[in-house]
């Protein structure tokens, strides 16, 4: 029996897709916070530990058991996405594969 999703799954669903473009009238930070919104959990985790806590890449590596090259790699992207957003620019399409496809594991 093929289970249909919960009308809360939906509605997460459909705020999500109508995030996906910033809006075009709104300010720089209305348009960076949809796209903060569209983040995982995962990459919020990784800016709040370089942004909010301060740590060195070496450290916020070690705290999400990465590899620090992945590390450098996510963040230079999600900032590059966040500045594109900024400047009212279309967010990119993310693929549909768990979160955790995207890291390596640190040896």
């Amino acid at each position: 029996m093929k289970r249909t999703p919960s009308r809360r799954a939906r509605v997460a669903r459909r705020a999500l897709d109508a995030a996906r473009v910033a809006p075009p009238s709104g300010t720089s930070r209305a348009r960076v916070a949809v796209a903060l919104d569209a983040c995982s959990a995962s990459e919020r985790a990784l800016l709040s530990l370089l942004l909010t806590e301060r740590l060195t890449v070496a450290e916020a590596a070690e705290a999400l058991e990465r590899a620090p090259r992945d590390v450098t790699r996510a963040y230079a992207r999600l900032l590059s996405e966040l500045r594109r957003s900024a400047r009212g620019a279309r967010l990119r399409e993310r693929s549909n594969a768990p979160d955790d496809l995207a890291w390596r594991r640190a040896s």
